[in-house]
């Protein structure tokens, strides 16, 4: 899990992509990498299979769900 620091438009051409989005407001329920960290602007749970006794504040964090197939576009703003 990641975020850019631009606008971002992605576009899937053939198969399918996945996408987990969390609104920048989240981000400290995130439990991001600080800033002069390799991994920073990454979240450290497994976002997928979360760990809510390490990470409790993730249970506050809604997410949406995106599923691109061929021909879909999916722009995504600064810090998504």
């Amino acid at each position: 899990c990641h975020y850019d620091l631009v606008h971002n438009v992605y576009s899937q051409i053939r198969g399918w992509k996945r996408f987990l989005l969390w609104d920048p407001i989240y981000s400290d329920c995130l439990y991001p990498y600080p800033v002069s960290h390799p991994m920073d602007r990454c979240a450290k749970p497994d976002l997928e299979r979360p760990d809510f006794q390490k990470f409790p504040r993730l249970k506050a964090a809604h997410c949406w769900e995106a599923v691109l197939g061929p021909g879909d576009a999916l722009v995504l703003p600064a810090g998504w």
